[in-house]
This record gives structure tokens, sequence and C-alpha cells, in this order.
């Protein structure tokens, strides 16, 4: 069932340890179903319990991530009676295993006394008649209800409450429609799996159609070119994997960063074969190429959302980065009065859930149809015929107003993706909270080799003024953006969602660090290599309190700190700084200053180089050593010579 590290879990140990957690939720709230928050990153030890607080008639609460201030709002929003994280969850096996050992010592004490003693357990334990007395041995009723929250993508994460009937109906669409290529693939996953789509694709489609899991999370080529040790037998055979030999459960960003790593262009090379799925957002076209070219196809892509499961999906072939969506066995989509896209299935059809009504579930994404409609799948229904292929046109909530004109996000983002500078782009809106002037529109960029070498020669400015003159041929002045940061990376959320709270903060002062306007790397012929960072001091930064109050000068100590926090988000050895050499500061920072920041990394000296420029004079410099004392000592002898 599980794959841990050279051993197998059963199906056996499953029960088991599921059993252990219904004995300790039925004992654990006064309320007739009792609500359980469950965090757990390992996801063998979330199924167990996840199904073990069902079958003790509890209510799983799956929160949306584990940050402290998140789990007081819900809290406040008394969203659940009690905890079981990883700590709870050690506790229950722990006490369970005493139990168990107890009741051997009194077993065998009985049989050396001739006497029948009972055995106690972890089931056994008393509890009051006013609680849930839900048998751990009969099935899990099919209507029991989880809680999920949703992404949050444009708001705060609401909850919504799924039956396992629902779910179940989710997972046989997938079976029917991948059920031939997955028939037998062990699962593996880089995303949580207390979000929906963690949820389906990585756990409960696999539990479901007996196919393992591995325990372990995918972090790149490495964890999926390693077969397992040996194979458990499936369906009378010795084997599991007959099409691929890995499943992969992904996101956009994380399949786009896996390319670059060590050991990508020989996936294809090694006895495991592999398929991926995605999901959260669109797949860049440039990195469902590199997939197609090294494994033979391009990951799958899930469209869905936390309300409606997943809807539907696709597949891009070179030339073509946006082909239409296919929905999903028993999914019925079609276009809305106002352009957008609804959608009827099984598993939207249950009880008196607005959202499972009959005139099914409406999105916010605006959506096309394909001219061809292929009415094989079902006769006209009310005036609606199920379209077979759509294509996403994006998010009606993402038109905002700005200077009393109507202007459309994705709109902008789609304009600047064509530019030969632009990798990815994500646009907002700015409030007056978030630039302390009338309503704007931001652009986050990350910028393709092209667009890092005008930064890195010609400065950011240039970079500017090339994307503005792009989009006034595009777009009426008001929607070109007026704020503009380029990153190494969006900011995607744990699912590969970009929340507009996210990239919003990109452009909010932190109190401590400068303002990132833009970011480019740079490798050189020999090795070396080089980043460089366009700052903004703001005057409300901290570390100007006090120093000076008739002139604020930015300290040189906070110099120093921010060149080593920047160079640590490349080189982690530098999280400890063995030592500083050649530190000079030249000339004074004052607020307002827009610095360019370069770092330049040795790593055969184990040193990176800073410098800190304004305006094209020098402001600070030095060298930052890493590394233990022997290595920091002859990196430095190094140079001395």
């Amino acid at each position: 069932m599980c794959f841990d590290k050279g051993a197998w879990l059963s199906h056996g140990d499953f029960v088991a340890a599921g059993r252990k957690v219904s004995a300790w939720a039925r004992t654990t709230a006064q309320r007739p179903v009792p609500r359980v928050l469950i965090f757990l990153d390992d996801p063998f030890d979330f199924l167990c319990a996840l199904f073990g607080t069902m079958a003790a008639g509890c209510r799983p609460v799956l929160p949306a991530h584990d940050a402290p201030a998140y789990w007081d709002t819900l809290a406040a929003a008394d969203a659940y009676d009690v905890v079981l994280n990883a700590d709870v969850y050690a506790r229950i096996l722990g006490a369970a295993a005493d139990d168990e050992r107890r009741a051997a010592s009194d077993s065998d004490r009985a049989g050396e006394r001739g006497t029948d003693v009972p055995r106690r357990s972890a089931r056994a334990v008393r509890r009051p008649s006013d609680r849930p007395t839900v048998s751990t041995d009969g099935p899990i009723d099919p209507h029991a209800v989880l809680t999920l929250f949703t992404s949050g993508s444009t708001g705060a994460p609401k909850p919504l409450h799924k039956t396992l009937a629902q779910l179940d109906a989710e997972i046989q669409g997938f079976a029917a429609q991948w059920g031939d290529i997955f028939d037998e693939v062990i699962c593996q996953s880089s995303v949580p799996h207390h979000h929906i789509y963690g949820l389906t694709f990585f756990l409960l489609w696999p539990l479901a159609a007996g196919r393992p899991f591995d325990r372990a999370r995918c972090t790149g080529p490495g964890d999926w070119q390693a077969l397992p040790p040996h194979r458990p037998p499936s369906r009378g055979t010795d084997h599991v994997a007959s099409h691929f030999g890995r499943l992969i459960v992904s996101t956009p960003p994380q399949l786009s960063r896996w390319p670059a790593l060590s050991g990508f262009d020989t996936s294809a090379d090694t006895a495991v074969r592999c398929a991926f799925l995605s999901a959260g957002a669109p797949l860049p076209h440039e990195t469902a190429c590199a997939y197609l070219r090294t494994f033979g196809a391009a990951p799958f892509e899930i469209y869905g959302s936390t309300e409606t499961g997943a809807i539907a999906t696709r597949q891009q072939r070179l030339g073509d980065p946006d082909p239409y969506w296919t929905p999903l066995p028993g999914q019925a989509v079609w276009r809305t009065d106002a352009g957008t896209l609804a959608v009827r299935s099984p598993h939207l059809l249950a009880g008196n859930d607005p959202l499972m009504a009959d005139e099914g579930f409406h999105t916010a994404d605006a959506v096309s149809f394909v001219e061809h409609v292929d009415n094989g799948d079902g006769a006209r229904d009310g005036g609606r015929v199920p379209a077979r292929y759509f294509r996403l046109e994006g998010r009606i909530d993402r038109v905002a107003k700005v200077s009393g004109k109507r202007v459309s996000l994705p709109e902008i983002e789609r304009a600047l993706e064509v530019h030969p500078f632009v990798r990815e782009v994500a646009a907002v809106t700015l409030t007056q909270a978030d630039v302390r002037e009338r309503e704007r529109v931001g652009a986050v960029i990350v910028l393709r080799d092209a667009g890092s070498a005008v930064l890195f020669e010609q400065g950011r400015a240039a970079v500017v003024k090339s994307l503005r003159r792009h989009l006034s041929s595009h777009l009426d002045p008001v929607a070109v953006p007026h704020y503009w940061r380029f990153l190494s990376a969006l900011p995607y959320d744990a699912r590969g969602k970009l929340p507009a709270m996210q990239l919003r903060a990109v452009f909010a002062p932190s109190g401590t660090l400068p303002d990132v306007l833009s970011y480019a790397s740079m490798p050189t012929s020999d090795g070396v290599v080089r980043w460089r960072y366009t700052l903004r001091v703001v005057a409300s930064l901290v570390q100007f309190d006090g120093h000076f109050p008739i002139q604020p000068i930015l300290p040189g100590v906070a110099q120093l700190d921010w060149a080593a926090r920047f160079a640590c988000r490349h080189v982690d050895a530098l999280a400890r700084v063995r030592s500083v050499e050649q530190l000079k500061f030249t000339a004074p920072i004052m607020p307002g200053t827009t610095l360019t920041l370069t770092l330049t990394h040795h790593a055969s000296r184990g040193r990176v180089a800073f410098v800190f420029e304004s305006e094209g004079r020098s402001c600070a410099s030095g060298l930052l050593y890493y590394g233990d004392d022997d290595a920091a000592a002859l990196a430095l002898e190094a140079t001395r010579q």
C-alpha cells in the first residue's frame, strides 16, 4: 500500500493505525459529531488519521496550512473541537502500544494463575454515554463529511464540506479517464495532501484502486529515478508498473524547476518510466516541452477547484501552448450567459448544498468552446449541450477599474507573455493602502535569459522601457503597469496558485529589508555566478530609527546584514558567515535611495563578494566567507598569494 524507505506498509498496517486513531477520537469531545482538525505532513499517518476519525463518527477538518495566526482564526470561528497533529498522533500510537503490552502481560500472568483476566486495549476505553459510539469494525458511512478550505486565491480561504461519496464519484471519473494508462503505478507527490488536489490524486485514488504510493516527498529527478528494492504483487503479478514506473503529482512551479536539476535530461535512460500530473495554474509551454522531449509526453494538466473537484484535463504539444481542455468523464460543462464556465457532475449532485444544485456550479472563469460540439456524451438538456472541448479566457473577477476604466489583468498578462524578455508574469491591482496613491496596476515578472542580460548590462530602467513600449501598442495607457517587480520566481503558494494577497505583498515594504525592484542572475565563463538586485531603501525601515535623528543614514551593520541575507538566498552555507574581509563603506545611504546590489560567488574560494552602488557610485563592498574554519583559512590564504 505504501512504500517507505526500502520497506512496504500494508493495508493491515493502515487498518491497525486507523483503529487506534478511532479509539482515541471517540473519547475526545462532548458534542455528537466532534470536529477534528488534522494536520500531519506524513501522508500515511494522515490517511490513517483521516479514516480513523471518520470511523469514529467524527468530522475531519483539513486546514489550508499550519500558520499559527491562521489556526487562531479557525479557533475564533469555532471551526474545530480538537487538534490531531504529529505530536498527538505519536502519543496515540504510543498509548495504544502501551495498552497492548500491558494486555499481553496481564494475559501471561493470568495463564500462570490459571484465571481469566479481561484483555485491555485502547479500543476498550470507557466513554460517557452521550458521546458517539460508532464501531470501528463496520464500514464507514459513505455520507461521512470532511471539511476542506478553498485556496484563497481571490480572498480569505472558506470552508467547504464534502462527503466520501462525492469524493468517490470524482475518483471514478479518474479511473474512467486514465485507468488504462495508470493501471499500475507507484504514486509520488510534491504537493500538500490536505488540499483537494493532493488528497484525491495522491492518496484517495491510489487507495481506491489498490495502487501503492511513496511515503517520501518528491523533490526532483533523484527521487523518481530510484526503483523500490522489491515490488509487492498486484492483481496476480509480481510487479507494480506495467505502463509507468511512477506517477508524480505536482504543480507548475515545481515542474518548472526540475528540468534545470542534475539528472533530468537522463531520466528517460533509466529503468523507471514516469508520468506527471500538474494542477493549480497553467503549465508554461516551455516546461511542457521539456518533459515532452525527455519523457515523450507532456504532463497531464488538471483544471478544477476545491468546490468542483477536477473538471477537465489536457496535454500540451510542440507548437500548441494552449490546447483545448477535455472534460473528465461524467462532467457536463457549458457557457453561461455571463460568459463563464458552468459545470455539473455526479459528485456535485448531493444534499441541499447550493453548489450541488441541478443548475450546476458557476465558476468565475471566462470560457470559449470549440465550434464543433460533440453530442456523443449526452443529449440536449434544458437547452444546454454538453460541449466536448473548451478554452479558458481568464477570470472575470480579475477585471478592475483603474482611473474609471475597466482593466483586464489576464489581458495585461497575455500581452506581456509574448515579449521576448518575459518568462512568467502576474498582474495585480494595488490599492491606496499598498502604494499610498490611487489604484494602479503592478506587474511581477520572471525574466528569460535575454531579459536578464539586458537587466545586467543596461539596468532595470531599460527593461521597463522596453516592456512599456511593447504594451503601448496592445493596451489602453491606464492598463500599462505603473509598478514593476522582477523576481527569480513568482510567489506561488504550496498548491501552485498565486493568491492576490501574496502578489500585493511583493510591493509592500517589509519593515526590515529594502524593496526588491528587480533581480537577475548571470553565470560567467569561468564558473563564477553573479546575481544583481535593484533595491529601494524606503524611509520606514527600522534600521533608520535613531540613526540619526536629523539626517537618517543606513548603518553599516545593516548593509552587511542585507548583503549576507540576499547572498544566503543563493548560497545556503552563508547562513553562517565565517569571516568578512575587505569591508569598506565609501558613501552614506539615505532614505529613498535606489541601490544596486551585485553578488559574485566564487565557489572554489568559498566566498561571495558584494558591492552596493547608487547612481554608479560605490557605497559599500566586502567579501563574505563561508565553510568550516580550515576551509575558510585556506581560501583566505589563497586570496593573499
